[in-house]
Formats: structure tokens, C-alpha cells, sequence
């Protein structure tokens, strides 16, 4: 099995993406598998394995790439891209 992380070239910016798939025997079908709001984790690159191992080429791109940060969090994401509104605790600094 190949995995490996890559940088992919888009308009805002470099995505680091982690991608996983079987060694010989392709082509192979396409998975891209979404991260959920905590961003990817070690628990999302296991389940991309998983799907390599049985035939899949699986991307798993960083959504939150645009916050600067590889491997940024959800908290991180939405202090930079909401403004500070008062009395909104997701967007109180913390």
C-alpha cells in the first residue's frame, strides 16, 4: 500500500491532502472521504487506509488549508475566518 501526504497547487494556496492506495493493479475507483468540523486526525488517515487497502485510491484533503495552518483545528479555522461578534461564544478568542 502507497500513502503519502501532497501539497496540491489551488488558487488560495497549497492543500495538504493525504492520500492512500494499493500498490499494483489499478486503475483504481476514487474516494474522496470528507473531514468533519475537529479536522483531520489520525482516526480520518485510519479509515483512509482501510479503503486503500481494499482497492480504493482515497484522497483525503484539508478543508481548512485557507487558515494558513496544516492540520489546523476547527477552533483555529473559525477564529480566523469569523470576525468577533459579542456575545457569540464559537467566535470568542480562547
Amino acid at each position: 500500500m502507497i500513502e503519502a501526504t501532497l501539497d496540491l497547487a489551488t488558487k488560495d494556496g497549497a492543500m495538504e491532502t493525504f492520500i492512500c492506495h494499493p500498490e499494483r493493479g489499478g486503475p483504481f475507483p476514487a474516494v474522496f472521504l470528507l473531514m468533519d468540523a475537529p479536522g483531520i486526525r489520525e482516526e480520518l488517515r485510519d479509515m483512509v487506509r482501510r479503503l486503500g487497502t481494499v482497492g480504493y485510491y482515497v484522497v483525503l484533503p484539508n478543508l481548512y488549508y485557507r487558515a494558513g495552518a496544516t492540520r489546523s483545528t476547527a477552533r483555529t479555522f473559525w477564529r480566523k475566518a469569523a470576525p468577533s461578534r459579542p456575545g457569540c461564544a464559537r467566535c470568542a478568542p480562547g
